[in-house]
């Protein structure tokens, strides 16, 4: 029974993660666009280990197995270090007295998530093979592990980074939350003179998931660490390469364990999965990102829907852009303006669309009661968001 709730959630995980994190990585959002791409990698290999290795620890595909052993080896980290990417850059959005992001601001912030979540992983993947004690394990119903000797460069090169992203994770987040406790008031303010991505649905999506996440892995890295360590065996002496790699240890040695149970870390990926899919799979950004999908597998069946949406949506997504560059020079050429002579000319700006957005509705036959300082219809808002910063970004 345990297999199977994990095969079946291990592969719904997989699945229902894949349009979320194309949509995220298709808008700018970086941190959210990484923590899916680890969230697919886990999952899927997790699936595909139990389904090789449910009943048996045989050494049937050895490539494989240095390749997702790699993998379940440093994406838990990988998914620490996107949640510390993203409260990170909402850190940046509630900061007092920003200079205001342009073109090439964005993408070094994007290069840099993506590095730290894709790129540092990656490279301690690679040099794991100093405290290797061994080319993998195999193991019944999770399929391929590491073999990792209890010397010093374990300590620096793997376990003590999960602890030090998440104490610095903590001290963003303590960060974030003073200034939203000072600047709530002001919420959306800050969000219009941050020329981001973000409305209040999706930064309020993001700090919650982002809290979740980080309450659900601060404790479970704690635990982890010390599995790891019991796991890893005695402490031995570092004196030199061969301390490890001996002739008791050869890294072409492959152990076999037929008595492995699922532990608590070969849940994290799942649980990461589901807490995923709650916060960013409903959303009008989601929705518009399903539409194009079922209109590119059935295109005669959504056809009239596709056209509906996009009559209504250009219109608005043209305005909307042209309000977005307003405000961007506005805040950029007359930086000696006061902070309320921004918001001031934030509003008149967003009023313009506003305008424009009611006489679209009223076309077409949707209800035009949107009082000042009240949001849109969630779907349109967030395509025209969406749209806007995507093709601002070329």
């Amino acid at each position: 029974a345990v297999i199977n709730t994990y095969l079946s959630l291990s592969l719904l995980c997989a699945l229902i993660n894949i349009a979320p994190t194309c949509s995220h990585l298709t808008q700018g959002h970086s941190g959210p666009g990484a923590f899916g791409i680890w969230v697919v990698l886990l999952n899927t290999f997790g699936f595909v280990n139990g389904v090789i290795w449910r009943s048996d620890a045989i050494n049937r595909s050895p490539i494989f197995c240095d390749i997702s052993m790699r993998i379940f080896m440093v994406g838990p980290m990988g998914l620490l270090m996107a949640n510390l990417c993203i409260i990170r850059y909402l850190s940046s959005v509630v900061t007092p007295n920003r200079v205001v992001d342009g073109k090439s601001d964005k993408r070094k912030r994007l290069f840099l998530d993506y590095l730290l979540c894709l790129g540092f992983p990656l490279v301690l993947a690679g040099v794991a093979v100093i405290y290797q004690a061994g080319r993998f394990e195999v193991n019944r119903l999770a399929g391929c592990s590491n073999i990792s000797a209890l010397v010093w460069p374990t300590f620096v090169l793997s376990i003590i980074w999960p602890p030090i992203i998440c104490g610095v994770s903590c001290g963003y987040s303590l960060y974030v939350m003073y200034w939203l406790a000072r600047r709530h008031h002001n919420l959306k303010q800050l969000l219009g003179r941050s020329s981001s991505p973000l409305n209040m649905s999706r930064f309020t999506r993001m700090g919650a998931f982002s809290a979740t996440y980080f309450l659900i892995s601060a404790p479970v890295t704690a635990y982890g660490t010390h599995e790891i360590i019991v796991a890893s065996g005695p402490y031995i002496p570092w004196e030199s390469w061969a301390t490890v790699h001996n002739s008791w240890n050869k890294l072409s040695d492959v152990r076999q364990n037929p008595l492995y149970q699922y532990q608590l870390r070969d849940w994290l990926s799942i649980t990461a999965g589901l807490v995923l899919f709650v916060f960013f799979s409903f959303g009008g950004e989601a929705s518009l990102f399903y539409l194009k999908i079922f209109h590119w597998i059935c295109p005669g069946k959504f056809a009239r829907i596709w056209k509906r949406k996009t009559e209504v949506l250009l219109p608005i997504h043209a305005s909307a852009q042209h309000s977005e560059k307003k405000i961007i020079q506005t805040n950029s050429s007359q930086s000696s303006f006061t902070t309320q002579e921004r918001h001031e000319a934030t509003r008149d700006s967003c009023s313009q669309t506003n305008s424009h957005l009611k006489n679209m509705l009223y076309l077409h036959g949707q209800p035009t009661n949107i009082r000042s300082g009240q949001e849109a219809p969630g779907i349109l808002v967030s395509v025209v968001q969406a749209e806007s910063s995507t093709l601002s970004e070329h």
